[in-house]
C-alpha cells in the first residue's frame, strides 16, 4: 500500500466516510470496487499508518442498494418483525456494514443464548462484516467466522431450541504486515525477527 491516504474536508454524506473523497491509493480502491461488484471477500494488508482502516470504512459508501429479492429474503429471516405492515419498515434499502470489535465473543457472533436479531452474522446478512486488524481477534471467533463462510449457515442454540439460519455476507478485513507493523514501510524499520513474521 502507499504510505498516505488523503481525505478531503467534506461533509460525510452517509454518516460514514465517503469513498469518493479519498485521494490516492488507486490500486486498493480499484480492488475494493471489484470486490463490492462481485461480492468477493477482501483482505487489505499493509504497514501501520497507511490508511487501511480509513479505506475499509469508506467501502460502506459504495455498497449497492439491496435488490428486491434480497430485501424479501431478509424480510423472511426477520420473523420477529412480521407485525410491521410494510417490508420497507423492517428491511432498510441500504446494505448493512457491521464493524466488528476485537473484543467480540463467539456467542455474540452467532447469537447463542440471545435473541436472534442480536447475532452479528444475521445482522450482516446481504452486507459486510468488517474486521479491523484481523489477527487481534479470538481464535474461536475466527474459527466460527470461517465455518459460517464455508457452510453459509449458522446454528442458533437457545435452551432446548436449535435453529439453523442461512447467512450470506462479504468479509472485509485489514491486517498489518508483521507484529510491529513496520514491514514494508519506507521510513520505519521492522524490528521483528523472521520467525515472528512467519508465525504472524
Amino acid at each position: 500500500m502507499d504510505q498516505t491516504v488523503a481525505l478531503e474536508e467534506k461533509p460525510q454524506k452517509f454518516g460514514y466516510l465517503d469513498f469518493g473523497d479519498i485521494k490516492g491509493q488507486e490500486h486498493v480502491k480499484r480492488a475494493m470496487e471489484v470486490a463490492v461488484t462481485g461480492g468477493h471477500n477482501l483482505l487489505i494488508v499493509g504497514p501501520k499508518g497507511t490508511g487501511k482502516t480509513t479505506l475499509a470504512r469508506a467501502m460502506a459508501s459504495i455498497l449497492p442498494d439491496l435488490e428486491l429479492e434480497e430485501k424479501a429474503a431478509l424480510f423472511q429471516k426477520r420473523l420477529w418483525k412480521q407485525q410491521m405492515p410494510l417490508m420497507e419498515q423492517s428491511v432498510p434499502g441500504k446494505r448493512a456494514f457491521r464493524e466488528i470489535s476485537a473484543s467480540i465473543t463467539r456467542s455474540q457472533m452467532v447469537g447463542e443464548g440471545r435473541r436472534a436479531d442480536q447475532s452479528e452474522m444475521l445482522l450482516a446478512n446481504q452486507g459486510v462484516m468488517f474486521f479491523d486488524e484481523l489477527t487481534e481477534y479470538r481464535h474461536t471467533v475466527l474459527e466460527t467466522l470461517y465455518r459460517a463462510m464455508v457452510e453459509r449457515e449458522i446454528t442458533l442454540i437457545n435452551g432446548r431450541v436449535t435453529v439453523i439460519q442461512p447467512v450470506n455476507f462479504m468479509l472485509l478485513a485489514t491486517t498489518a504486515t508483521c507484529p510491529c507493523g513496520n514491514m514494508g514501510d519506507y521510513i520505519r524499520t521492522c524490528s521483528c525477527t523472521p520467525a515472528k513474521v512467519r508465525k504472524y
